[in-house]
């Protein structure tokens, strides 16, 4: 598995999901321990992949600052990392590469803060990954040839710097960087072949059932009605920000800010705290639009595996 994608197991979502499986007696209460877990390690990785300046949540992905609690945090990983048992017989390097790293940091933001009056560090551009896309990104330029010369690597970048005609290799093990050139070919060839392809899809029509009766559709139990009211909850959330209309606002948000059914126990733990406000900043749906969202859910349960293996299907 790759590690962008093994790492997105310890995050937040993962943890308050772990939280409602335990307040629904579907896992054991000594599964806090586990869960707990996953809560720190979210934060940990926060804090070594920090990308902004302000703090927008309770999140620790902003900056490290003189007023934060990041040092504090990282010296007492490094702590923690010295109490991990593995049932192997050897311990994996993964706990020394760990203590290095969070040590490292640390360090670099004292001097940072003592010799160059740093007001704040943001601890993602210490990451190797863009020079891991860059080096990616080259040496796609030379086929089979994975060790070139640097007349050859030099004459690969210049062609990317120009064209930038390659994309980040599907088998990368890092996420695309936000770093954009002033001259980017590929986005005009994209707009020449995305002409051609609307033109081909608007002629493929799939066999979609058009109607399935209510016998016909799987129940929800109440696991996957948290989920659904959650994903709910966000999709009336971005509608309204870009439709102001009171209507549609009556229709699909409730105004209750409080747990009003079981449904609702993942979007308590998920919600930020606002005093007086159990579901915290939510877009709470209402019953209506809990329910419509169900039966897409239900609809694509059942008709997926008709129309997966087609083409235009993704």
């Amino acid at each position: 598995m790759k590690v962008k994608y093994a790492a997105q197991v310890f995050s937040r979502s993962v943890y308050l999901a772990m939280q409602a499986f335990i307040a629904f007696n579907e896992l054991l209460p000594t599964a806090v321990d586990a869960a707990e877990f996953v809560e720190r390690m979210d934060d940990l990785f926060d804090t070594v992949n920090s990308s902004c300046v302000r703090i927008r949540e309770r999140k620790m992905r902003h900056a490290m600052s003189p007023s934060t609690a990041h040092v504090q945090f990282l010296n007492s990983c490094f702590s923690w990392f010295q109490s991990w048992k593995f049932e192997s017989g050897s311990q994996p390097r993964t706990i020394r590469g760990w203590q290095v790293t969070v040590r490292a940091i640390v360090l670099l933001w004292a001097e940072l803060q003592a010799s160059f009056g740093f007001q704040f560090l943001l601890t993602r551009n210490l990451n190797q990954d863009l020079l891991e896309n860059l080096f990616g990104i080259v040496r796609q330029q030379h086929g089979c040839n994975e060790t070139p010369n640097a007349y050859q690597f030099a004459a690969g970048l210049k062609h990317i710097v120009v064209g930038k005609l390659f994309k980040l290799s599907d088998n990368s093990n890092c996420e695309q960087d936000k770093s954009v050139l002033l001259t980017e070919l590929k986005r005009l060839l994209s707009d020449v072949a995305g002409q051609g392809q609307s033109q081909s899809t608007a002629s493929t029509s799939l066999d979609v059932p058009e109607h399935l009766s209510e016998t016909d559709l799987p129940s929800l139990d109440v696991l996957e009605a948290n989920i659904v009211c959650y994903v709910s909850g966000y999709l009336v959330h971005t509608f309204l920000k870009s439709k102001a209309c009171d209507s549609c606002r009556q229709l699909l948000k409730s105004p209750s800010q409080d747990l009003a059914s079981s449904n609702q126990v993942f979007m308590m733990f998920k919600a930020v705290e606002i005093e007086g406000r159990t579901l915290g900043n939510l877009a709470v749906p209402t019953e209506m639009a809990f329910h419509h969202v169900a039966r897409l859910e239900q609809l694509f349960s059942v008709a997926i595996n008709d129309v997966a293996h087609k083409e235009w299907v993704s």
